[in-house]
């Protein structure tokens, strides 16, 4: 009597992990780009990101927020604190020449150019910049300015 059993075909465990996590990755990305909101932060996090999450996971509490805040433009900068309606003025105390935003604050701003410097190895940052900066070297700068820890 002849087996109805069909030849299996071996898949490993490793394969499956990475065809799922491949396939979430995807879907992650889809929603993602077709959220309408988070502005900001799409702009400097282009998708889901290993490096981001791991530098992000070994941050303490308080460099978490921070980092957190400086990627979505929801921070302690005047900016923000005018949209909540904390503050009158977004204009940057520092500067006075524009709105205090994480991207002014990080890249364009003219105080504390040789801590930008030391830091990204640029006195100014263009925004496209930032999206590449490594987000330990955004924690290290605000460490230096002590501006937002």
């Amino acid at each position: 009597m002849p087996s109805s059993v069909e030849p299996a075909i071996g898949i490993t465990v490793t394969t499956v992990r990475s065809e799922i996590r491949s396939w979430a990755n995807k879907e992650h990305l889809k929603h993602w780009q077709a959220a309408p909101a988070c502005r900001q932060a799409k702009s400097l996090i282009h998708g889901p990101d290993r490096q981001l999450t791991r530098s992000a996971l070994g941050l303490r509490r308080c460099e978490l927020k921070v980092l957190v805040g400086l990627l979505t433009g929801h921070t302690t900068l005047n900016r923000h604190l005018c949209v909540m309606k904390l503050r009158k003025d977004p204009l940057c105390s520092a500067c006075g020449e524009e709105e205090e935003t994480a991207f002014h604050f990080l890249g364009t701003r003219s105080t504390r150019m040789q801590h930008k410097y030391s830091t990204f190895g640029s006195y100014l940052l263009e925004f496209d910049e930032l999206s590449k900066v490594n987000p330990l070297s955004l924690i290290r700068f605000v460490r230096t300015t002590k501006r937002l820890l």
